[in-house]
């Protein structure tokens, strides 16, 4: 029978020689799946709550409640 893969001592040989790269530092981690599925309708699809007063915003909950309720 012949050889089949190498020998060991040639084990490990890539890794050895590949430059070490470190870690980048992410302040937070990204979502992946249904998290990032769930973030991405929310960007896109949600209803944006418009910058204004607290009177407008609370207005605009109550309407939406009414809403809802139906």
């Amino acid at each position: 029978m012949g050889k089949k893969h190498g020998s060991l001592t040639r084990a490990g040989k890539v890794r050895k020689q590949t430059p070490k790269v470190e870690k980048k530092d992410r302040l937070k981690k990204l979502p992946v799946g249904r998290a990032k599925k769930r973030r991405q309708y929310g960007k896109r699809y949600a209803v944006i709550i418009p910058e204004a007063s607290a009177a407008a915003k609370k207005k605009f909950r109550s309407n939406r409640n009414e809403i809802n309720k139906k």
